[in-house]
């Protein structure tokens, strides 16, 4: 089920009574920068608000309704979001800040007749953590005008689809109309002129059951359950109604029972508190645009850290996560990843290392809005709160480390103590003076390892450690870079063409490759100028047998190497010439941007470009396929042709061609 009820049965309360029809001039323009909940904005806030999913398993379920945690493991939402099946195995609770929760329980107000006692109490399996709880409005006596606040995972109106993306708007009390009780509903009016976005709001289908905040002089309370409204679009003019959540007090009260009363859950730190970090992303993915990467850096005080998900739910659009630690990751490459066929994810990192994390947003099919909230919780010795209070500096030379002036500080262990500095050209390792230092011996005499085998993560032989001895430079493992792992999945094209050309002389060596009609963005392609390089990887058999690779930036001759192509201020791809080639024989790249008419062109020559041996000869080639993959040096992008032999057009031991 997509998307669950605002609901909208003014013909059923008041007879024949209809929706006035508005103007085009009238109507929200749905194509503006930010028209959500309705005219509302984005958020990653309001932590107790959460999407009640239809079905029980969490990798299939989908967007219905919204709601409030009002306890540790108490939801409040709306009877008309249950009331076609009481069954508590067909939901699904989800929190950007605390993932997926089970129900076991469901209780509707036992006077519900839409649009009367539009309540509904659910259990979860599970009690949150991390999260406070909103209490419900006891006391009631709101007047007129008074501001509010309205949440939830509802579309943003007129003809939208946009199930899914949490949004938060404002609204002003007014009398309940069109036969409405003010007694037992709140209400206010979505009326033109509409103000600006998340100051004038109103809620739609899919908001239904979740909160009307209001600030009652001591922190947020939860005075209203969305119901329904008499606009089917949910565009002006509408006027809309929640349950009063005062009037339905006793009933909520009692089936929630003494979870009502607490006020945090968990031993972690809470959403909001010093020491916890929320990280929140959101993005657009299409067919030009199929990937976003973003990323955080960790407190090496982190306890836990929660990544979730919730993006465009409109029974089309299927997007996935990928975690991962210290590097970006890939498809094939993480830490962990929510790639089911639904739009809500979640991952879980208990004492999370410390430092840079990356998480890539994949688009499978369909397109729309993504949100990622990554929330760390910890001991962070930035509260001052905090202070004298154990933490972990990350560090294995120190012990009993405490927070101190904002830092976490720990004493030297004993010099000589084993220790990992992280590099093998470093060995053996030791701590000393609380650093962990690779021991070894360099010809000034200073302390040096020697460095006849290493690895520095390359797949090319030949690594090895730097012959100077000075100590910026004593532990660097260096060898030729790439990124050319094992071969994973990357983007194909309809159409490629690979050339290798080997007529004996060792600067007559040629070797090119286009990638042609597939849909790639200008974003994908990273910021060669500058931050992101590129590896050509030449592969026969699942192995690697050739690589040819341009660095980001760079000066070839007088020019840069690298230059946008397109307008200046929104490149649509980029080019890279080097006439006298570099160490790796690569002349020309073309990178251009498309829908179906993306290409990607290289090309190599020289006696510096590497080829398969003999080379003399290609026609190893044959029986295994030949796979090619430009990788983007962070390993977050690739494109790749798989040639086989019905794609060899020529193969004669000079030259190696192969069209598909």
């Amino acid at each position: 089920m997509i998307g669950g009820s605002r609901a909208t049965l003014l013909a059923l309360l008041l007879g024949t009574l209809v929706a006035p029809q508005l103007a085009w001039s009238e109507v929200v323009d749905l194509d503006g920068p930010a028209p959500r909940i309705v005219n509302g904005i984005n958020t990653h806030g309001f932590p107790s608000t959460g999407a009640l999913l239809f079905g029980g398993n969490p990798s299939s379920a989908s967007s219905q309704c919204s709601g409030t945690m009002i306890g540790c493991e108490t939801f409040l939402t709306a009877a008309h979001c249950v009331e076609d099946s009481l069954n508590p195995a067909n939901y699904t609770v989800f929190l950007q800040h605390g993932g997926f929760f089970s129900v076991t329980s469901i209780e509707m107000h036992p006077s519900y007749s839409f649009p009367v006692a539009d309540v509904a109490v659910l259990k979860l399996g599970a009690p949150m953590v991390g999260i406070a709880p909103t209490p419900i409005d006891t006391t009631g006596g709101h007047a007129l005008g008074t501001a509010a606040t309205i949440a939830g995972f509802g579309r943003s109106g007129g003809i939208a689809n946009d199930y899914g993306v949490k949004r938060h708007g404002a609204v002003e009390l007014a009398n309940c109309l069109f036969g409405v009780s003010n007694t037992t509903s709140i209400c206010w009016s979505f009326d033109n002129p509409v103000g600006p976005a998340g100051q004038d709001s109103n809620t739609c289908n899919g908001d239904s059951g979740g909160p009307l905040f209001i600030d009652d002089g001591s922190g947020l309370v939860v005075a209203g359950v969305t119901s329904g409204g008499n606009s089917s679009d949910c565009l002006a003019f509408d006027s809309s109604f929640d349950t009063r959540v005062s009037f339905y007090a006793p009933f909520i009260e009692s089936e929630g029972g003494a979870d009502l009363a607490s006020t945090s859950c968990g031993a972690l730190p809470h959403v909001g508190d010093p020491d916890v970090e929320v990280f929140g992303f959101e993005g657009t993915l299409n067919g030009a645009a199929q990937q976003q990467l973003h990323s955080f850096d960790v407190d090496p005080g982190s306890m836990l850290l929660r990544i979730t998900m919730n993006a465009n739910d409109d029974g089309i659009s299927d997007f996935d996560f990928y975690a991962r630690a210290g590097l970006p990751p890939s498809t094939t490459i993480y830490d962990c990843a929510a790639s089911s066929a639904n739009q809500f994810g979640a991952c879980d990192f208990e004492d999370p290392s410390g430092g840079p994390w990356y998480v890539l947003v994949d688009r499978f099919s369909g397109a729309g809005t993504y949100q990622i909230t990554a929330t760390s919780f910890g001991t962070f010795c930035s509260d001052p709160g905090n202070e004298g209070l154990a933490c972990d500096d990350a560090n294995a030379c120190t012990e009993s480390d405490i927070c101190a002036a904002g830092s976490c500080v720990g004493s030297p262990v004993a010099d000589g103590t084993g220790c990992d500095d992280g590099n093998s050209c470093s060995a053996p390792d030791t701590c000393v003076a609380g650093v962990c230092v690779g021991q070894s011996t360099c010809g000034d005499g200073e302390i040096q390892v020697s460095c006849e085998e290493c690895d520095d993560g390359g797949t090319v032989a030949g690594d090895g450690c730097d012959a100077s001895c000075s100590r910026e430079r004593c532990y660097d493992c260096v060898g030729e870079p790439s990124v050319c792992g094992p071969p994973s999945t990357c983007s194909e094209a309809a159409r490629s063409i690979l050339v290798l050309k080997s007529p004996g002389a060792a600067d007559r060596v040629r070797w090119s490759w286009k990638w042609l009609k597939g849909s790639v963005s200008a974003s994908a392609f990273g910021d060669p100028l500058n931050e992101e390089g590129f590896d050509l990887c030449l592969w026969q058999g699942g192995q690697l047998v050739a690589k040819a690779g341009a660095p980001e930036g760079g000066t070839c001759g007088t020019r840069p190497c690298w230059r946008a192509t397109g307008p200046q201020w929104a490149p649509t791809g980029y080019k890279y010439k080097n006439k006298s080639s570099n160490g790796e024989g690569v002349k020309l790249i073309k990178l251009k941007e498309g829908v179906g008419s993306a290409r990607l062109l290289w090309k190599s020559k020289g006696a510096n470009l590497t080829l398969p041996t003999p080379v003399s000869s290609v026609k190893f080639f044959s029986p295994a396929d030949v796979l090619v993959q430009a990788v983007r040096r962070d390993g977050a992008m690739c494109w790749e042709a798989q040639f086989d032999a019905a794609d060899v057009n020529k193969n004669d031991g000079q030259t190696f061609k192969a069209v598909k």
